[in-house]
């Protein structure tokens, strides 16, 4: 039989049995599309960018493939019961979409299967649903409540929030819930897209029950600024809005909201890894006389940091003119990205560690003076200088390092070591065709 003709959207034959399918809307759709009956399948893009606002999709249809109805007006969606997997990005960018029937049937809900679908409040997760993927809602920023059908086998809601059957581990936090989020008692750990760029949240409330938080549970909640745990959870405390583990000596997160100058709490002697990744609102940080174990990588993300401050009790580390060294100042650890201009390192310093300098694109030159004998890996990653000086000392540095040095232009590399690089006095980044050439492998110690 022949294909139906449609003026605003075309089929081709997908079988034997002349199964159809919409292959492209050419953005000419206006409004209201039925599907024929006999369709089967929805193409890939078929209805992208079109300015469709409903759509009457029949029994039968088995398959609508990746982005088909992607950045339209569409209103409103009820997908039928054939329907097995809700594909990656299908709804992307579908801001006018407020409602939403999934059939009892659907079994997948694809990575950003709704992303950015501003408009949609609430979902009701229907019982045939066995898999959904991290990031199904992502920028769904008003999404408040996700529902789920009591005979589903493998997920429930509790308050809104998604969770698996038995109610242990918390799988989604809707996008749309602000200010304080109270995890349910019982759950036991979280998944690790469940808070990503939750931006509306402020502070969260841990249960008694609450066994395991990974390092990027709240990545992206940047205006989290308390993390408050039940005094009876066996394996976390909270201090002054700091996630800390449960004898209060390590911090595990310190929340992105945070702002300004902080003050690190009395009794913590460690910070986890990724601690404070992305707490960019920071100014300065004060470190306690209880801290014995910091590396430059704990603070290379935190974009604003102007500063660091060491209590004088500190028996290990010290603060000079902002930046973090050992308290022998023969060690330096790290400085802070927003310091900027001529950064001369002391003589005191015998060690770099690595990503002291990390992103300090404000830092035009630096002198290490002699005296210096080791730089650590990734010790000048992603800075951007004019000048920089080496000593006569340096017998130790990271391959990494020195390649960074040498990629970074314009660049005037002084002091050229002889037991480390060819011996020139000087070599100015912008005439150099190669920096190979300029190094000599078998005489540099590398660790």
């Amino acid at each position: 039989s022949p294909l139906p003709t449609n003026t605003s959207f075309t089929y081709t034959s997908t079988g034997p049995l002349g199964t159809i399918s919409p292959v492209s809307a050419s953005g000419t759709v206006t409004s209201n599309v039925t599907l024929p009956a006999t369709t089967q399948s929805i193409g890939y893009q078929a209805f992208y960018n079109s300015k469709l606002t409903s759509a009457s999709l029949n029994d039968g249809l088995r398959k609508i493939s990746e982005i088909a109805f992607a950045n339209t007006p569409l209103v409103s969606i009820s997908i039928p019961s054939t329907v097995a997997n809700v594909s990656p990005r299908l709804f992307q960018n579908c801001s006018s979409l407020s409602k939403v029937d999934l059939g009892n049937g659907v079994k997948e809900i694809s990575y950003y299967a709704f992303n950015n679908c501003t408009a949609l409040t609430e979902i009701l997760i229907p019982a045939s649903v066995t898999y959904i993927s991290d990031g199904a809602f992502a920028g769904c920023i008003n999404l408040v409540n996700v529902n789920v059908a009591e005979e589903n086998k493998i997920f429930a809601s509790a308050d809104g929030l998604l969770v698996d059957q038995s109610k242990q581990i918390l799988v989604q936090c809707t996008e749309g819930r602000s200010g304080d989020v109270v995890i349910p008692e019982g759950i036991k750990s979280i998944e690790t897209e469940a808070f990503r760029n939750h931006t509306g949240i402020t502070s969260i409330s841990i249960p008694a029950s609450m066994e395991s938080i990974g390092m990027w549970n709240f990545d992206g909640c940047t205006n989290l600024v308390n993390i408050n745990v039940n005094a009876n959870n066996a394996y976390y405390s909270s201090k002054d809005g700091f996630l800390l583990n449960k004898s209060g000596t390590a911090i595990v997160t310190c929340p992105q909201g945070k702002y300004g100058q902080v003050s690190i709490p009395y009794g913590v002697e460690e910070m986890y890894d990724g601690a404070f990744y992305n707490c960019n609102k920071m100014t300065t940080i004060t470190i306690p006389a209880t801290v014995n174990e910091l590396w430059a990588s704990t603070f290379a993300r935190c974009e604003n940091l102007i500063a660091f401050y060491v209590d004088e009790g500190n028996a290990k580390y010290a603060a000079y003119d902002g930046l973090l060294y050992n308290r022998s100042q023969t060690a330096l650890i790290a400085c802070p990205r927003v310091v900027e201009g001529d950064i001369v390192v002391p003589s005191t310093v015998v060690r770099v560690f690595d990503s002291t300098f990390y992103g300090c694109q404000n830092v035009t030159t630096i002198t290490i003076s002699e005296g210096v004998q080791t730089i650590g890996s990734l010790a000048f990653a992603n800075c951007t200088l004019n000048k920089f000086t080496l000593p006569l000392s340096l017998n130790n540095i990271s391959r990494l390092s020195l390649e960074l040095l040498l990629s970074s232009t314009p660049l005037i590399i002084e002091n050229l070591l002889s037991n480390l690089i060819n011996p020139l006095s000087v070599i100015d980044k912008k005439d150099l065709v190669t920096a190979s050439t300029y190094i000599d492998s078998s005489k540099l110690v590398l660790p």
